[in-house]
């Protein structure tokens, strides 16, 4: 690692982050999901991010309250894709501005933060392909009904394998939430053979964009499949009344 050179180093973190931003933005357009006023509401948008970064910068209360905040977003109730992804794009934001801003004082927790932001953009990427995907699929209404079912029944292995991973790692006092479930299987997700890996409008995305397009899949399926949803049920702990 002697030729390593950190400066090197976080102009390429920078060049991933500003590319992984432009795409998801380019996206976000494709799918017809941007509102009258975004751009006009843009400066503002960024004046509060770095604001928000200064005072974090300042004050370790803020930043506390900040990771407090973001820790119980964790356990609030599924929203719409829209606001989901929303949120994800503001932490990564977040993360992003807080690295910048650390660089000179913490270089473990910037690239930390920095790695964060760029994460949460991969996650918002797959979000987005899978919402545009299901738009897709949505408008094909000429495509025979056993055509959709074949389509679906290539998961069938997939589902499958989520119920043993879900079966074989659960603790012995079961999770507390659906979300502990989902990351205590995360590893044998990323390694199951994916059908829709190999379709052709996933053919040029990275890893972390295919992982995070499973991961949302699962998360979808934990609630409108009947399978997964009772696999789910059985190795989390009943909400309590």
């Amino acid at each position: 690692m002697d030729d390593f050179n950190f400066d090197d180093f976080i102009d390429d973190l920078k060049t991933a982050f500003n590319n992984k931003s432009a795409a998801l933005s380019l996206r976000l357009r494709v799918a017809e999901r941007e509102q009258e006023g975004v751009v006009s509401d843009a400066n503002e948008y960024h004046e509060f991010v770095l604001s928000l970064v200064e005072s974090m910068l300042k004050n370790p209360v803020v930043r506390r309250k900040f990771d407090d905040q973001v820790y119980r977003m964790t356990f609030d109730e599924p929203v719409t894709t829209r606001e989901t992804i929303g949120d994800l794009v503001f932490l990564a934001d977040v993360n992003w501005h807080l690295g910048l801003g650390l660089l000179n004082t913490n270089e473990n927790e910037a690239i930390k933060c920095l790695l964060q932001g760029i994460e949460y953009l991969n996650y918002c990427r797959g979000l987005a392909d899978e919402e545009l995907w299901q738009q897709d699929q949505a408008v094909k209404t000429d495509v025979p009904a056993q055509g959709g079912k074949s389509k679906a029944a290539r998961f069938d292995a997939v589902k499958n394998e989520i119920f043993r991973l879900l079966q074989e790692a659960c603790p012995p006092s079961r999770w507390n939430t659906k979300l502990e479930a989902l990351k205590g299987i995360e590893n044998g997700i990323n390694e199951l053979e994916w059908p829709s890996a190999r379709d052709r409008n996933n053919q040029s995305k990275t890893r972390d964009e295919i992982f995070a397009m499973k991961m949302h899949r699962v998360e979808v399926w934990s609630s409108q499949d009947q399978k997964i949803k009772a696999a789910f049920d059985n190795v989390v702990k009943p909400k309590k009344k």
